[in-house]
């Protein structure tokens, strides 16, 4: 597990200074929470956020829209899997998970929200 400080250098190394008081906030709010596994990572971007605040959780499965972002994340090795699809047309049934996370990129993986998810 990584100490406190090396997780603060990782965090302003990751993010630029336009997102890390954001950044910041989320990491200070989600941290103290625990995720039951298997999680839906639905627009997470590469998934460097969700296992620098959950370094813990092993089974995450990705979603998103757009194929690079869908391509950086499967080299990151954070994912079990990565799917390229809008959220609310995963292979998936909402019962897979345990968690989903919609944070980053959710409105761009599932513009409209009058389909629900």
């Amino acid at each position: 597990m990584l100490k406190r400080c090396e997780r603060l250098r990782l965090f302003s190394l990751h993010y630029p200074a336009n997102t890390d008081i954001w950044r910041g906030w989320e990491y200070a709010s989600y941290r103290r929470f625990t995720l039951p596994e298997p999680v839906l990572g639905a627009g997470r971007g590469d998934g460097c956020f969700l296992r620098l605040v959950w370094p813990a959780v092993e089974d995450v499965i990705g979603v998103d829209m757009d194929p690079g972002v869908t391509n950086s994340a499967r080299q990151t090795g954070i994912y079990r899997s990565v799917h390229t699809t809008r959220a609310n047309r995963s292979p998936f049934s909402p019962e897979t998970f345990a968690y989903a996370s919609f944070i980053d990129r959710a409105a761009a993986t599932c513009p409209d929200s009058s389909e629900g998810l």
